[in-house]
């Protein structure tokens, strides 16, 4: 059965994008090397971004 509500799909690219972000942020805050994990970074918050997009207009949809 396939489901229309991007919810869940929302809430998956929030939390990869959130460990990847949280992951680029603590290796750069360790090795004080920043240059090479800024791409990395935004790519993280991009998902997290549409993540959210995503979740919030799963929410907004009424169900049913």
């Amino acid at each position: 059965m396939r489901s229309d509500n991007p919810g869940p799909f929302g809430l998956l690219l929030m939390m990869v994008g959130l460990v990847l972000a949280g992951g680029v942020v603590w290796t750069a805050c360790g090795t004080g090397v920043w240059a090479g994990s800024i791409t990395t970074l935004l790519i993280g918050l991009a998902l997290i971004a549409f993540g959210y997009s995503f979740f919030k207009r799963g929410r907004r949809r009424p169900r049913g």
